[in-house]
């Protein structure tokens, strides 16, 4: 039987992975940052050298995409350092390493999927820092699987699938008296992207308590009727842990008490390829049990879409009635610039995202 450690075992990703592994056949080592600091090359090598593991699977990652931008030390020092320190110690004591990266390694210029060779050229600093980890892998080790995924979700973290279904449920809440007429709505949504990672895909989204008063909407209240508008506006960007982390905007607009049906506008002008954290799994099995070559494989969901479209499917397998509208990025600008077109050949290594999405919803 082989031994296989996973860091970041409590992640997103993590928390599919290692139950799948296991069906398998491995022993599972889980660790996370209390049992197994990357950063910390003296316990990274202590560690290793306790466990004797044949492999180690890398999900724990610094997946904040947009704060990454302030932050790039942090950021460096997890994806980057803490990723050197593994290859570092794998290489020493001749074990593969399997590291997860992300679609935002590629600047997104292209017209047509990203293959594991096409050159890389990160936009922002979370794309640098898994970049330098990539870097640090080639550099060291000889036994090894660079896995890029893309736009990840997974019942185990907050992500885009759950926040979109979160803002379709609005129900503001209203009283109208001969005094008054008034409304207030509130809406949360916090999701996260991994790249891969357990990511791999930030996303974060916000709306904050915005009583109709304070925006100043026509109101009118009788003995028939009763009704306000609202505008409210929710930012949410992201692996695909990782972090999706995925760039994704969503706006409830213009909400009619008498007919209470959100307008959700998302970003039609970023394209990519939504990934389950099952069906990663299922890749990262498939790579180990069959010995594939070492190298860099695109372990994503076939196809791809937008984030609206991604939002549309959502909705039609959730049988949600919503006024789901396409925008730009432009109309929301975050920190972190996103990759217009990050869609990776999978080489059939994953199902295409719609039969994902679907049994990911069959089973929420």
């Amino acid at each position: 039987m082989k031994k296989i450690l996973v860091t970041g075992a409590n992640g997103m990703l993590g928390q599919d992975l290692c139950p799948i592994l296991e069906d398998e056949g491995y022993e599972v080592v889980e660790t996370d940052i209390n049992t197994l600091d990357i950063t910390n090359s003296d316990m990274v090598k202590k560690v290793l050298s306790e466990e004797k593991p044949d492999i180690v699977v890398h999900c724990a990652a610094y997946t904040n995409v947009d704060k990454a931008e302030e932050d790039y030390d942090t950021a460096h020092k997890i994806n980057a350092v803490g990723t050197e320190n593994l290859a570092k110690a794998c290489a020493q004591n001749d074990i593969t390493l399997v590291y997860i990266s992300t679609d935002y390694v590629f600047q997104g210029n292209g017209a047509k999927p990203y293959k594991p060779t096409d050159e890389t050229s990160p936009l922002n600093n979370y794309g640098l820092t898994k970049y330098e980890g990539e870097q640090a892998i080639l550099k060291y080790c000889k036994k090894y699987y660079i896995c890029r995924t893309a736009w990840l979700y997974g019942i185990h973290g907050k992500n885009f699938v759950e926040t979109m279904i979160a803002l379709a449920d609005v129900k503001p809440e209203s009283t109208c008296s001969s005094k008054s007429s008034r409304a207030k709505h509130n809406t949360t949504a916090v999701t996260t992207e991994a790249k891969a990672q357990g990511e791999e895909q930030s996303v974060i989204a916000q709306a904050d308590k915005i009583a109709l008063a304070e925006v100043k909407p026509e109101s009118t209240c009788s003995s028939k009727s009763s009704r306000a508008e609202h505008n409210t506006t929710a930012v949410t960007t992201e692996a695909k842990a990782q972090g999706e982390e995925q760039s994704v905007i969503a706006q409830a607009d213009k909400i009619a008490l008498a007919d209470v049906k959100p307008e959700l506008k998302v970003v039609d002008d970023q394209t990519g390829c939504p990934t389950w954290t099952v069906d990663l799994s299922n890749a990262i099995v498939k790579i180990l049990e069959e010995s594939m070559p070492y190298g860099i494989y695109h372990t994503c969901g076939g196809g791809s879409t937008s984030w609206y479209g991604f939002a549309k499917e959502i909705f039609k397998l959730a049988n949600l009635d919503v006024n789901l509208l396409p925008c730009a990025t432009e109309e929301f600008p975050r920190p972190a610039k996103r990759p217009k077109y990050s869609v990776m050949d999978n080489g059939g290594l994953c199902r295409p995202w719609q039969k994902a999405l679907a049994d990911y919803m069959a089973l929420r």
